[in-house]
């Protein structure tokens, strides 16, 4: 009886260890694809990044109300990046958004990415890099442009002996390749 008894208590304790939990919901954070109030179909992203200075956060880029939330760890808001202005694609969605990172395109502390859309009047695209404020920093109009493979062999962005390197293609079939003030670490690339 007693043996029957542990038994039963240590399943207890730990089948109350295996339970799922429901930490945080995040509005306006899905990937699924819906059709807004203007007609157009847009998503919105919820992603861990664990930046090289500020450490583990996530980040909501909800495209509905056109700003970027970063949390800690506990969920608690950080902060808030307008991206009202930003350049939309020819059906006014938000573009893709790509690389944050604290010492990726500039060496101060601050937060950075990477905002890759296409221009609505022509066939081309454009690649912006801002800061967590809103501030441009690098414009360009290109895309990051990778082909796809198994197991993955390109990738828009390299640490190279020569430093690190953006690699971004023009809809007029050339290439272009910019060296990059900071590094590309481990994590970032992983998140990307």
């Amino acid at each position: 009886m007693k043996q029957l008894f542990f038994a039963a208590l240590l399943t207890i304790i730990f089948s109350a260890k295996a339970q799922i939990v429901l930490e945080h919901e995040y509005e306006s954070a899905s990937t699924i694809y819906s059709i807004g109030p203007e007609g157009n179909a847009t998503n919105s992203q919820l992603m861990y990044v664990n930046f090289e200075l500020s450490g583990e956060r996530y980040i909501v880029i909800d495209r509905w109300e056109k700003e970027i939330r970063f949390y800690d760890m506990s969920h608690v808001l950080l902060s808030t990046v307008s991206i009202e202005d930003f350049p939309v694609d020819y059906y006014g969605s938000m573009g893709d958004f790509l690389y944050f990172s604290q010492n990726l395109f500039d060496t101060d502390d601050k937060i950075e990415f990477m905002y890759v859309t296409r221009i609505p009047s022509s066939e081309e695209y454009y690649t912006g890099i801002y800061k967590e404020d809103g501030t441009l920093i690098f414009s360009e109009n290109a895309g990051p442009f990778i082909r796809l493979t198994i197991p993955t062999q390109q990738y828009p962005i390299y640490n190279t002996s020569a430093g690190t390197k953006m690699i971004l293609s023009y809809t007029d079939k050339h290439a272009t390749v910019f060296g990059l003030p900071g590094t590309l670490v481990s994590e970032i690339a992983i998140q990307n």
